[in-house]
C-alpha cells in the first residue's frame, strides 16, 4: 500500500502542517467551532470567496449511515486534474485505486468521524501515474445531534511523478506494441 513515510496526525496545530493551504483551512475550521470546543455545524456556510486560497484543493463529503462509506459532494478541480479522475457524486469505495488504498481512505474518514477530530495524513501514493505525495487534512462538521455528518477536506498534491517505463508501455497505442 503506502510506504513507511506515511504520516497520520490527530488534531494538528497549524505549525504541524507543511503547507499554507492546509494551515488556512484549519484556521477557517477553528474559527467556526461551536463555543466550548464543539465541532462546526455540518450546515456551516461555505463561501467559495472566503475559501479562495484553497479553491481547487477542497473536497466536501457526506458521511453515510454507520460511517462505513462517504460520498464526495465536491471533488476539487486541482485534485481531479492531478489524480486523473473526478469523484464528485461518487463514493470513497468507488475510488479507482488498489483495494488496500480504498480501505486506507475509508478507514481514515471513519476514524475522523468516530473521533470527531481533525486528522492530517500524508502519503506516497501507489500509482506510477500520479504525484509524488498527497497532503490531506480532514475537518469534521457535526449535525444537530453532535455526530459527524460531513467533512471539509483539504487535499494538496505534491510534484508530478515522471512516467515510468511500464506506464509508457501501458499508454502506447496497441498498434505499436
Amino acid at each position: 500500500m503506502f510506504g513507511a513515510d506515511t504520516i497520520v496526525l490527530w488534531e494538528p496545530e497549524a505549525m504541524d502542517l507543511p503547507l499554507p493551504i492546509l494551515r488556512f483551512l484549519l484556521d477557517w475550521w477553528r474559527a467556526r467551532r461551536v463555543p466550548g470546543g464543539g465541532l462546526p455545524p455540518a450546515n456551516v456556510s461555505i463561501d467559495p470567496l472566503e475559501l479562495r486560497p484553497a479553491l481547487g484543493h477542497i473536497m466536501t463529503m457526506d458521511v453515510l449511515p454507520g460511517a462505513h462509506d462517504f460520498r464526495y459532494r465536491l471533488f476539487g478541480t486541482v485534485v481531479a486534474e492531478r489524480s486523473g479522475f473526478d469523484l464528485t457524486g461518487k463514493l470513497v469505495s468507488e475510488v479507482p485505486a488498489p483495494p488496500d488504498a480504498v480501505i486506507w481512505f475509508r478507514a481514515t474518514y471513519a476514524a475522523a468521524a468516530l473521533e470527531r477530530a481533525p486528522l492530517y495524513t500524508e502519503h506516497t501514493p501507489w500509482s506510477s501515474r500520479s504525484v509524488t505525495r498527497w497532503y490531506r487534512l480532514i475537518l469534521p462538521l457535526a449535525g444537530a445531534d453532535g455526530a459527524v455528518r460531513r467533512f471539509l477536506v483539504g487535499n494538496v498534491p505534491g510534484e508530478m511523478r515522471q512516467p515510468s517505463v511500464a506506464w509508457l508501455e501501458e499508454m502506447a497505442p496497441a498498434s505499436t506494441k
